[in-house]
């Protein structure tokens, strides 16, 4: 695990590349803050990008902060930064998920897209004028993130496409 301080920061060097960025306007992204520090931020609107601090998110809430203790982390942790991805219905659609059944099937390409080529952080600054961004090395802590994914989703792939720009 590790502190959302190391990707706040990366988000804000512009460590990144997204199709968020290119696809809506920039004001979608937004960095959270508490106590003159950053706590997370997000990105996108019909799919998006959150990366917070969980266990500042729970401090305001007994309740939820027991319940994360017991069921989750099972003592108090140095760092809990949570990654989550959200995808609209419209988005779904897009990239051939119609059903339950659809989820199911493209769940792990929906992920990887998700995390390979809807955003993905990277080791420095890209070159988003003069260079091939996808020749921009991935941040190892964001392969760690995706490989977290591909592990939730299990390993059977049917190759999603996307049908128009999301």
């Amino acid at each position: 695990e590790h502190a959302v301080s190391a990707y706040t920061e990366k988000f804000r060097a512009d460590h990144w590349i997204s199709r968020a960025a290119d696809d809506e306007d920039h004001t979608t992204a937004t960095v959270y803050r508490s106590r003159r520090q950053d706590t997370g931020f997000r990105i996108g609107k019909g799919i998006m990008l959150r990366v917070y601090d969980k266990l500042e998110e729970t401090k305001s809430d007994d309740a939820k902060f027991q319940t994360v203790m017991r069921c989750r982390w099972g003592k108090l942790p140095t760092h809990a930064t949570r990654v989550e991805l959200q995808i609209r219905r419209e988005q779904l659609k897009a990239l051939g998920i119609d059903t339950v059944e659809d989820w199911f099937a493209k769940r792990a390409d929906v992920c990887a897209y998700l995390c390979r080529e809807w955003f993905r952080f990277t080791r420095k600054a890209p070159d988003r004028k003069n260079g091939n961004q996808k020749r921009a090395k991935t941040w190892e802590r964001w392969e760690e993130v995706t490989a977290a994914f591909a592990k939730w989703t299990g390993q059977e792939r049917t190759p999603v496409k996307r049908v128009k720009s999301v």
